[in-house]
């Protein structure tokens, strides 16, 4: 008896486990581009991105997150975004940006990455 209880207990766990970390170490698609959460990570990169050029280059306006995935990683979660943004000082030319954001457990956010797509 004690080895069927056992048995069903990791079963349960292991059917738990599986379906909670889903999403951990590999990426995910994001399916709601326009939520508040995914624009505001969106600024984020794109404010930290204008501050660390700190005055060598106009600052960016967001436009549009144009596409997004996320992996659970280790105290939080990866953000790999595809985004538009223009530098309204050169006129309308719209360019296209990949960024990674990393955001903790409580919402503190860092900037792993970001670059132009050519």
């Amino acid at each position: 008896m004690k080895n069927i209880t056992f048995l069903v207990t990791m079963t349960t766990f292991l059917a738990i486990l599986s379906t909670t970390t889903a999403s951990w170490g590999s990426w995910q698609p994001i399916k709601n581009l326009n939520d508040e959460h995914i624009k505001e990570i969106a600024g984020f990169a794109v404010q930290a991105y204008d501050e660390q050029a700190s005055g060598r280059r106009p600052p960016l306006k967001l436009l549009k997150v144009e596409s997004g995935q996320f992996e659970g990683v280790a105290g939080g979660k990866d953000y790999l975004l595809t985004l538009t943004a223009v530098v309204p000082r050169e006129g309308s030319r719209v360019n296209l940006y990949e960024t990674i954001v990393y955001e903790n457990v409580s919402n503190q956010k860092k900037l792993l990455s970001f670059k132009k797509l050519l």
